[in-house]
């Protein structure tokens, strides 16, 4: 599409004098609001590219009689010429170019480090930074342009990003390191590369800026918050290998995933990332020859924690659902869906199916884009959900049928629906939060991390009936969240018992 962002008309006209004054007043007039009409309707392709043209000359002849100038025909014939001449400009190369905004915003942050960009008048947007520091100036373009800014810089070489994050202060890449913290919309990043980059990364802001840029040069589209989380945790993985708390190495190449599991319970590591079979298994025994050489260097024995009588406890960053099904769980809504989904199915098959309904409105409530709070392994087995069972259901005509009587029986039309009730019924339990938006609930409400215990490191995962502890890590209106009772007390849900309390 063509966009014309500023567009400065200078009009020559020739005319005789006695109409020169009624001339100009309706070339104003009519120029500036109808060329925009005329433009619309042409095809401009799909081309994102931003283009920058400093003088444009455009000349078109339009003989008019006295006092009957075609205001529509008058515009029509000047945008006719404006496109030829836009054309012209794009064939001979007389335009600064960039392929779309991320391209622009790249190579404004060089000239920014190199000192040009005020000389560049295509930069002019970003006119308001000049009077800062160079650091606090780059500082705010990638605070502004949040989740772009990976993007953007992935586009240069690894040593030209380099050059230009060495320019942010300490205090300046704190400032950008919290930022792309909160920056969650975009994919979960691949295990693979976080690993390329984890190994010998330092504890310090710019290092992990450059990670992040490495990972999404990688894999397009990562969220940067998810790839700083995966990295804390690969780094939890990483401390406890040379602590020597990790298990053994496994008996039987079929037990990694066993391993995997555990050390994850060991270092409180929850799912943040993507990752295949292969590369959790490579990671695996890389951690294991890591605490190999840790236990040599120490002149200790490489083995595991005692798990005689060790709980399995894991972190998930998701904490917040298991308030939604709390309230959930107060209006009664699953014991109803069990009801409902009881007339055509067995009794545990009902329970189960009524806590994955509960399961998948909590889940649209809490993160309504995004596919990692669905897969996350912890969640489904605290619920005793059955993959094997959510998968049939998602090509079974008559269990999707079943799902949507069910929602049906407590007012709701839709998954969407349900979650936007059930974020509306939290807010009036929290005290002077009636009436909030859901995205304001979402980040201050029930943005936490949960601690679950679900019992033995050997206890195998069973999709029955369960019993957990969970403890609740504090969220930002964590006070009102204790007033309204929600953070403590046990969420009982059909064949399902989960004790909740929380963090100081």
């Amino acid at each position: 599409m063509l966009d014309i962002d500023r567009l400065q008309i200078e009009l020559r006209a020739t005319a005789a004098p006695v109409r020169a004054a009624d001339l100009k007043q309706r070339l104003a007039a009519a120029v500036p609001a109808g060329i925009a009409r005329a433009l619309a309707p042409v095809d401009h392709g799909r081309d994102n590219s931003l283009c920058f043209i400093d003088t444009l000359a455009v000349e078109c002849a339009l003989a008019c009689p006295a006092r009957a100038i075609d205001d529509d025909l008058l515009a029509a014939e000047v945008a006719r010429a404006f496109v030829g001449a836009y054309g012209r400009a794009l064939a001979t190369g007389r335009v600064r170019r960039f392929d779309d905004r991320a391209d622009y915003l790249a190579q404004f942050w060089i000239a920014l480090a190199e000192g040009s960009a005020a000389r560049q008048w295509w930069f002019d947007e970003f006119d308001g930074l000049r009077p800062l520091p160079v650091s606090a100036a780059l500082r705010t373009s990638f605070v502004e342009a949040g989740a772009l800014a990976p993007q953007a810089l992935a586009r240069l070489t690894a040593t030209t990003v380099a050059q230009v994050l060495a320019i942010l202060g300490p205090a300046d890449a704190r400032r950008v390191h919290e930022a792309w913290a909160l920056c969650e919309a975009g994919a979960a990043p691949t295990l693979a590369l976080l690993w390329e980059q984890v190994q010998g990364l330092a504890d310090d802001p710019v290092a992990e800026l450059l990670a992040v840029v490495a990972v999404e040069r990688g894999d397009r589209g990562v969220a940067p918050a998810q790839a700083l989380r995966a990295f804390a945790a690969l780094r939890r993985l990483l401390a406890a290998a040379r602590a020597l708390r990790l298990p053994p190495s496994p008996l039987e190449p079929t037990d990694w995933a066993d391993w995997w599991q555990q050390a994850c319970a060991v270092a409180q590591v929850g799912p943040c990332w993507q990752a295949s079979d292969d590369a959790q298994r490579t990671v695996a025994q890389a951690l294991v020859r890591l605490q190999s050489a840790a236990a040599a260097a120490a002149g200790a024995p490489a083995a595991g924690p005692d798990t005689d009588a060790v709980a399995l406890s894991c972190v998930t960053p998701h904490g917040g659902l298991l308030l939604l099904l709390r309230v959930a769980a107060w209006l009664a809504w699953p014991r109803r869906w069990q009801a409902v989904l009881g007339a055509q199915a067995g009794a545990e098959e009902a329970a189960h199916d009524a806590r994955l309904l509960a399961f998948l409105v909590a889940a649209r409530a809490l993160r309504p884009a995004g596919t990692a709070l669905l897969d996350d392994p912890l969640l489904l087995r605290l619920l005793a959900l059955d993959p094997a069972r959510r998968r049939q259901l998602r090509t079974d005509r008559a269990g999707r049928r079943a799902l949507r009587r069910a929602l049906q029986a407590t007012g709701q039309r839709s998954l969407r629906a349900a979650a936007g009730m059930l974020l509306t019924a939290l807010a009036d339990r929290l005290p002077g939060l009636a009436g909030s938006s859901a995205g304001y609930l979402r980040a201050q409400a029930l943005s936490m991390r949960a601690v679950v215990v679900l019992g033995s490191l050997d206890a195998p995962a069973t999709f029955a009936t369960t019993t957990a502890t969970v403890r609740l890590r504090p969220a930002p209106l964590d006070a009102l969240l204790r007033l309204a009772g929600i953070t403590r007390g046990t969420l009982d849900l059909p064949g399902c018992r989960i004790v909740l309390g929380d963090e100081a």
